[in-house]
């Protein structure tokens, strides 16, 4: 099996993931059975790298992998995601985006992607695949979460209140989606800023919490 993926990165990015460790079938050009071999071999050991946290190793690996088998969609969503722990986002999203576009079912490529997207300020493009997840995964509250921070990145706000507000229809309690539904009603001048902020300051997440209360007193 393969190791667990760290959360995604950003404020909220929180979608539990997991490495391929070749788990996915994927065009692939034709390769003898030794090299195959080997290039299994090559991306198994930077999985295990991974979940030691060891990313340039892993990514080493990873490297290998394709050398041998350059079509490996397994090996290029590994690459992806550990270029994102990297922050190397340029490399990250070339690399996802071509698993996304070879297998636009793959979500777990398709919310990385959309992650390192937010990472270098593509707000427009990260939007677009949190939408695309959605699609088939409507009630997963942290999406809607992720999705409308990408547009309130975007001061796109009203459609921004409305994924915070699917997010709040999923998870009540989400600290983070009352802050940030707080953010976007006083972007939109409402009087319901104040009441989202207040319940997000008595949020269990010591960082909402606080944000909230510096929103509240001005500090």
């Amino acid at each position: 099996m393969a190791a667990p993926i760290r959360a995604l990165p950003a404020v909220v990015f929180s979608a539990a993931l997991m490495l391929s460790a070749c788990a996915h079938a994927g065009p692939s050009a034709p390769a003898d059975a030794k090299t195959q071999a080997r290039a299994r071999a090559e991306i198994q050991t930077g999985v295990r790298a991974y979940s030691h946290r060891a990313y340039k190793t892993a990514l080493a690996h990873f490297n290998n992998a394709l050398a041998l088998i350059p079509s490996s969609l397994d090996a290029r969503y590994d690459r992806g995601v550990t270029e994102e722990n990297l922050h190397a986002d340029g490399n990250a999203i070339d690399d996802l985006q071509t698993v996304v576009t070879n297998r636009p079912d793959w979500i777990s490529a398709r919310l990385h992607l959309a992650a390192a997207q937010f990472q270098a300020h593509r707000f427009a493009d990260s939007a677009k695949n949190f939408d695309a997840a959605l699609a088939s995964n409507p009630k997963v509250g942290k999406l809607w979460l992720d999705d409308g921070v990408s547009y309130y990145k975007m001061k796109r706000y009203a459609d921004a209140r409305l994924r915070f507000a699917r997010a709040l229809a999923l998870s009540p309690k989400s600290g983070r989606a009352h802050f940030w539904l707080g953010m976007t009603y006083r972007h939109l001048g409402s009087s319901k800023a104040r009441g989202e902020l207040a319940l997000a300051a008595h949020s269990r997440d010591s960082v909402v919490r606080l944000a909230a209360k510096r929103q509240l007193t001005g500090r």
